[in-house]
């Protein structure tokens, strides 16, 4: 059983609080109960006076009986103290005492105007069983002691008011006292039980307090931590639709800080025609300065405030508009490599052609010298030959330009197979020359004997590709209106079991806080329309899938370096 001694502190002042006030509240509720009990018993002795002996006689002549007197005026006088006090005191011990003594004297007045019959000594008894009702043994005291002590006087002096025979000297009060004694002993153990009792009910009351307000302010914690620890945007919303609190993502999302965003309504961040119901939705938030953004949205209504939880669909958005531009870049290189195909053999007709015209000319050349003499014949066999080699010249460009587009539209499902890396890298830099011939003079060193390592030549490819377009964009960024050219240098290494391709160039290069981001999708620092930001990203996942490494080391205003290693089929075999 829970004792005092096992609660903390805290517990056992919150026990006695709670005995003290349920305590209070039954000594107030009996104390108006006794002053509804002292009323009734004034007016019982007034009629018991006026039933039994209302008139006295002497001689012819009659007047009120003492009695009646004694009951009208010695009542009053015996109930106003006491009903005075449960008025304006109630509750306290003075007053239960003065009740305690008034009801013994409300007995002894009984007593007294019937005669000091037996019967009504049984009403002390009644009353000391009333009096338990306050469950204070300390209210037995002070009745106790006046009911005896009445009865010692009066036995003494008046033993016909008391005990109803005129015989002086008795020892009956001594009787009447022991009996009055014996009840209180039980009354009192009574007494004390039930405020052991109310005491452990009070005691364990506040364990129960203490344990439901320590679960409750862990819960309160868990929705604290769960509320400002949430991934999307969280706001807790007064009746009228006011912010009361928000999380930091929800801040960050509308752009205004927590104590801005207090007081403001919640409709004043929603765009035109939007609004936040019950179930999810798309609508779009108005940020600070005005910008909108897409966002899914919903309000839970309780009785005393809402919580809105809002999530951002920007990158959703992003990726939606990334989705369909690939969808369309696909479609165009599917169109391009079926157009390159068609391209390739009017190309080879063309090439056979002029090859044909040049081997002719040199069989005809003396002919035409025969019959032209020497002037017309140096400049038709000098001019005619170098057109027939520059446009041998361009078929070759045009022909190397559509087997580039071949290579890169073919899907091939992510076939591994040995790849030459600086075939890739020579097709990369056919295809990307519109980027970089007029921003950056490009150097390559390419091993002659590089190791092939096994790849998806389109995806790795387009890796490439992408690091040789950034490259370009650096350095257009760096020297645009300098008339200055920015250089690409490409090296391919054997290192062992690893290739590695190394793109450098001389742009703006990466301030060091962007480092980290320039690899997440869609971040890029490009202006609008040139960068979707995924393209070091696809670079980045292509490299992991195919087991190798990306590495970057830049400079801000002197260039980037990116390292590309792969693992040669050696190393994946293992020795």
């Amino acid at each position: 059983m829970m004792t005092v001694g096992s609660l903390a502190e805290s517990d056992r002042a919150r026990a006695a609080e709670l005995l003290a006030m349920r305590q209070r509240t039954i000594y107030e509720r009996t104390d108006r109960l006794f002053a509804g009990l002292l009323i009734f018993e004034w007016l019982l002795a007034i009629v018991f006076a006026l039933l039994i002996s209302p008139h006295t006689w002497i001689g012819e002549t009659s007047s009120l009986h003492i009695h009646v007197l004694a009951a009208v005026f010695l009542g009053a006088l015996l109930v106003s103290f006491p009903l005075w006090l449960v008025r304006n005191q109630p509750g306290h011990s003075a007053t239960r005492n003065a009740v305690a003594c008034a009801q013994m004297l409300m007995s002894s007045l009984l007593i007294h105007t019937s005669g000091g019959r037996i019967e009504t000594h049984f009403h002390i008894f009644g009353s000391l069983a009333f009096l338990g009702f306050y469950r204070d043994w300390k209210v037995f005291v002070p009745a106790t002691l006046v009911i005896v002590t009445d009865h010692w006087l009066r036995g003494t002096f008046y033993p016909l008011s008391v005990f109803g025979v005129a015989e002086q000297g008795s020892w009956r009060w001594l009787e009447h006292g022991a009996w009055i004694v014996f009840c209180d002993f039980f009354l009192i153990q009574s007494a004390l039980q039930s405020q052991a009792e109310m005491r452990q009910i009070a005691e364990h009351e506040a364990q129960l307090e203490s344990n439901n307000l320590a679960q409750l302010r862990a819960e309160r914690e868990r929705f604290r931590l769960a509320f400002e620890n949430a991934p999307i945007g969280m706001a807790l919303l007064s009746p009228n639709g006011r912010f009361e609190s928000v999380n930091e993502v929800m801040s960050d999302l509308v752009g205004y800080g927590p104590d801005e965003l207090k007081g403001m309504q919640m409709e004043q961040l929603l765009e035109a025609g939007a609004e936040i119901r019950a179930e999810s939705r798309e609508f779009r938030l108005s940020r600070k300065g005005g910008q909108g953004i897409w966002v899914l949205g919903s309000l839970s209504r309780c009785a005393e405030f809402s919580i809105a939880q809002i999530v951002d669909l920007s990158q959703r958005k992003q990726a939606e508009q990334a989705l369909q531009q690939a969808q369309k870049l696909e479609s165009v290189g599917l169109l391009a490599g079926g157009i390159a195909h068609e391209i390739n053999t009017p190309i080879q007709y063309i090439g056979d052609n002029l090859r044909f015209l040049r081997d002719s000319f040199q069989e005809l050349q003396p002919v035409l010298v025969a019959h032209s003499g020497a002037e017309p014949a140096s400049l038709l066999g000098e001019e005619i030959p170098e057109s027939i080699e520059h446009s041998l010249q361009g078929v070759a460009r045009v022909a190397s330009i559509v087997r580039s587009m071949k290579d890169y539209s073919q899907t091939g499902g992510r076939e591994m197979l040995p790849a030459n890396v600086n075939e890739l890298i020579e097709n990369a830099l056919i295809i990307s020359r519109s980027e970089w011939e007029c921003v950056a003079r490009v150097e390559t060193d390419l091993q002659d004997d590089l190791p092939e390592p096994s790849c998806d030549r389109g995806e790795m490819g387009q890796v490439i590709l992408n690091l040789l377009i950034n490259a370009s964009h650096a350095n257009q960024e760096k020297y645009a209106g300098t008339g200055e050219l920015g250089s690409i240098s490409i090296r391919t290494r054997g290192l062992g079991p690893e290739v590695e391709i190394r793109i450098q160039d001389s742009g703006t290069g990466i301030p060091l806080h962007l480092r980290e981001r320039i690899f997440e999708p869609f971040f890029t620092t490009k202006e609008v329309g040139r960068g979707t930001g995924q393209g070091l990203a696809v670079a980045q996942a292509a490299i992991l899938r195919h087991k190798g490494r990306l590495q970057l080391d830049s400079e801000p205003g002197e260039g980037s370096v990116f390292s590309i290693y792969l693992p040669t089929l050696k190393a994946e075999v293992g020795p």
